[in-house]
């Protein structure tokens, strides 16, 4: 591809869908398609900045969180905002920060928040902890959960792919006892399951703020 059609391709990509086809089309003509595939995601990526972790990417904008208007505190009722709930190994039926089984030594939690916010922290269990661990501001995934239709719904934003774009992925969460089960929005269905854990009460002291 020349040199000029490179450009024409980076500078489209900045402009909205219908004026990005129309150009692909006209200068293209059958072959745009397949452009508009491959481009037609980067487009939909959300803009993000770095955590002080260094790492982590979450949004950039309140927007995508919209659905958290929708939050309903009756949803406290059954959440507990006061622990973690802690990655569960289902199979060999040990928490993952236990299991031997695996190679990996990261394992998720999620911690919720009052106002309809929750995190999903990643931590190692080869490393001492610290307050980090926990704080929005230096690591964790974002999310909202919420209620609709009598279910408690989510929105989580997390890397979608290998070069770690962020988008949201969507569910529903059920809460029985000291049990979280995460069900995603896929198919086949997959769930995903958390057990309540304690924490010393100073590892809470972080708001959301999103």
């Amino acid at each position: 591809m020349k040199d000029r059609n490179i450009k024409t391709l980076l500078k489209a990509i900045k402009l909205k869908d219908k004026n990005l086809e129309m150009i692909f089309k006209m200068k293209y003509g059958s072959n745009y398609l397949l452009i508009l595939l491959v481009f037609g995601s980067m487009t939909s990526c959300i803009k993000t900045f770095t955590l002080q972790n260094g790492r982590t990417k979450v949004p950039a904008k309140a927007i995508v969180y919209k659905n958290k208007k929708n939050f309903d505190k009756v949803l406290l009722n059954v959440i507990d905002t006061a622990i973690v709930y802690e990655q569960f190994n289902n199979r060999y039926n040990v928490l993952q920060r236990l299991d031997n089984h695996i190679e990996t030594s990261v394992y998720s939690s999620y911690r919720f928040y009052s106002d309809g916010s929750f995190n999903v922290f990643f931590m190692d269990r080869e490393e001492p902890s610290s307050l980090n661990d926990l704080n929005p501001d230096y690591n964790g995934r974002r999310g909202v959960y919420y209620l609709k239709e009598n279910n408690i719904r989510y929105d989580f934003f997390s890397a979608i792919n290998q070069w770690g774009w962020v988008g949201k992925l969507t569910g529903e969460f059920t809460f029985s006892g000291d049990t979280l089960y995460v069900n995603r929005d896929v198919s086949p269905k997959e769930v995903d399951i958390y057990i309540k854990r304690k924490l010393p009460t100073e590892y809470f002291q972080f708001k959301a703020n999103w």
